[in-house]
């Protein structure tokens, strides 16, 4: 049994426990998203699902946990093989493809769970472990996608040069999603943003030194 399936006296959730838990998180990334972190109150979320505050208190002891049960779960999604890729083109080489299929991936992931991965990064950013580990956690299948990529491409190249070339790559990744649709004033289109991005990433991987 986990703490997901207690409330927060100790007792063990039903069905209906777990869908009453389920709606006040989606209420609460409803009022992360219109009032920002910093303004999101125990009040504003139990509003949006129709219910009381003390209904929300019996799942979560304060807005901070229910923050981090948040963040877990988004964790956990960028382990799942579910979000939506484009087809690649079928001139493009093996390992390219594979970049660029990863990419896609992580970019329709940070997408559907942008308001989260906001308050992770702010969270992280103040020293929070907990949230700098998900975060971690997050950006983890990105980075064992392109490791992948890099050691394929170059079978010969020794760990460390993958890992000294593919931690830069991910942490830029990470604030290209973040971040391309506020460079409005270098660029506005944040697709272009990311297909730049995408063609550093190729470079790097391409160029790597075995």
């Amino acid at each position: 049994m986990t703490e997901e399936d207690l409330t927060t006296d100790g007792r063990r959730m039903g069905k209906r426990g777990r869908q009453t838990r389920l709606l006040l998180l989606k209420s609460l990334v409803a009022e992360l998203g219109a009032s920002g972190h910093r303004d999101t109150t125990v009040m504003n979320v139990a509003r949006r699902v129709k219910t009381s505050p003390a209904t929300f208190y019996q799942y979560f002891p304060d807005v901070d946990l229910a923050l981090l049960a948040l963040a877990q779960d988004v964790a956990r999604a960028g382990d799942a093989n579910s979000a939506p890729t484009k087809p690649t083109s079928h001139q493009d080489d093996p390992h390219r493809a594979d970049v660029s299929e990863a990419l896609q991936t992580f970019f329709a992931l940070y997408d559907e769970h942008r308001v989260v991965l906001r308050v992770i990064d702010m969270k992280s950013a103040e020293g929070d472990r907990r949230f700098t580990e998900l975060r971690s956690h997050f950006l983890g299948r990105l980075h064992a996608e392109l490791s992948r990529a890099a050691q394929t491409a170059h079978p010969a190249a020794p760990a460390h040069a993958v890992a000294s070339k593919v931690a830069p790559l991910v942490l830029m990744l990470a604030e290209v999603a973040a971040h391309d649709r506020e460079l409005e004033a270098w660029t506005s289109d944040a697709e272009e943003v990311r297909a730049n991005a995408a063609e550093l990433v190729h470079t790097t991987i391409a160029t790597l030194t075995e």
